[in-house]
């Protein structure tokens, strides 16, 4: 890629927090590297993630931003997360109505539209990019107000990202945002071959799948002995319907193993209770279960290679879960562990495509996963070559440093179409 000029600025977006958007940090700090001016557009609205942020934007003080912060839970609480959320929630209501239907759409989505239109107007841009569905009706209204040009990267297939019900609300509502803006951007990038795909046969388009890996990291191969197995979950949430627990139900029937889960993530008050609740009425023995807070994800892959296998267990519901390619499967594989797989679409495509990182398990057979985990317990040298390939795939293939190059050449084609 030539060298862009000086003066060259990018305007990356989210309508939520930078420290859960790690694809939008990666792309931040390899444009930064490549000399761009980097802006970041977000929004603070929960308070453990604030200091993440802080601690992403101290780590890279080239980069400027606006950040909306919604106040602690106090009486400015009131103007900052109810009122907007009421009215959303009042949109969403009369949204039968198709005049107001288009009207509120967006809001409905993006409570802070009018705040970040505002701000990515101001900065002036030569680029934005939006990674999320609410980001993108305002790359759309700051890169025609400004002359500039846009990308809209597509991290999850949004139509079927909550539901797959077509009458529903909220298919209505995020396909009118799709089909309203997204042709209006001039390129798309997404996260995985198959979100791609549906994309690009959805709106004639070509769309460039950039993958969620992370940048390498020093892995050392693994040389335990151990005769038990350490399983290892993440993302940025603990909840129901995530396919844990069919995996919790399979390792209960190993009573005479030591197989251990550790669920990294933040556990809000309603999940804990759900899963005390789950754990009760299974009978499941928790002393092997153990819940861990969220970390940077800096630190992510280093933590991940402490475990055995990584379990990657899409439930493939909505249909967008069962096409998208998550960065837990990618960090397993750059963290040098053995992944454990569910079967969905785009799973099985990526573990067929490799040369045995791990397994493929069915979803919903629990007898089928706890004797697949079994076959670990009893072949330690299967586990190890699955967790040698894991690392080599990840070293040679499966990285930052290979999918940034097909993300420099789209803003490459991007700015040259100004």
């Amino acid at each position: 890629m030539q060298k862009p000029s000086l003066n060259k600025k990018v305007c990356l977006i989210t309508s939520g927090h930078l420290s859960s958007d790690p694809r939008l940090c990666k792309e931040a700090l390899t444009l930064s590297q490549k000399g761009f001016d980097v802006h970041i557009i977000f929004v603070q609205n929960l308070e453990y993630l604030a200091g993440a942020d802080q601690a992403i934007l101290s780590n890279n003080p080239t980069w400027t931003s606006d950040k909306l912060k919604y106040p602690k839970r106090n009486v400015n609480t009131l103007i900052f997360r109810k009122i907007p959320a009421a009215i959303s929630k009042f949109l969403s209501i009369l949204s039968f109505n198709q005049t107001i239907f288009r009207l509120s759409a967006v809001l409905i989505k993006n409570q802070n539209f009018y705040w970040q239109v505002s701000k990515a107007i101001k900065a002036k841009a030569d680029l934005y990019i939006g990674h999320d569905l609410g980001a993108l009706p305002v790359i759309v209204a700051a890169s025609k107000k400004n002359g500039a040009t846009s990308i809209f990267d597509a991290e999850d297939f949004h139509r079927y990202e909550v539901t797959d019900e077509e009458d529903s609300k909220e298919f209505k509502i995020t396909r009118y945002i799709e089909d309203k803006y997204i042709l209006k951007v001039n390129l798309l990038t997404a996260a995985s071959p198959l979100i791609a795909a549906q994309y690009a046969k959805l709106y004639n388009t070509n769309v460039t799948s950039i993958l969620n890996v992370f940048p390498q990291v020093t892995i050392k191969e693994k040389n335990e002995t151990e005769k038990g197995l350490k399983l290892f979950w993440f993302s940025q949430s603990i909840g129901p319907g995530r396919g844990l627990e069919n995996i919790i139900l399979a390792i209960n029937k190993l009573k005479d193993s030591v197989v251990s889960i550790t669920i990294l993530g933040d556990l809000a008050k309603p999940d804990q209770v759900y899963f005390n609740s789950f754990f009760s009425k299974n009978n499941i023995d928790t002393a092997q279960i153990h819940f861990e807070k969220p970390i940077l994800s800096d630190k992510l892959i280093d933590f991940t290679s402490k475990f055995d296998i990584g379990l990657a267990t899409e439930i493939g519901i909505p249909k967008n879960r069962d096409i998208c390619l998550t960065n837990k499967i990618f960090t397993y594989i750059q963290a040098g562990i053995a992944v454990f797989a569910s079967d969905t679409l785009a799973q099985q495509e990526l573990m067929d495509s490799l040369q045995n990182v791990g397994v493929v398990y069915k979803k919903d057979d629990i007898d089928d996963i706890s004797s697949k985990l079994t076959r670990y317990l009893l072949n330690r040298n299967i586990l190890k070559e699955h967790q040698h390939n894991a690392l080599k795939a990840g070293r040679e293939t499966f990285n930052w440093e290979i999918e940034s190059k097909k993300f420099l050449s789209v803003i490459e084609q991007a700015l040259s179409l100004q």
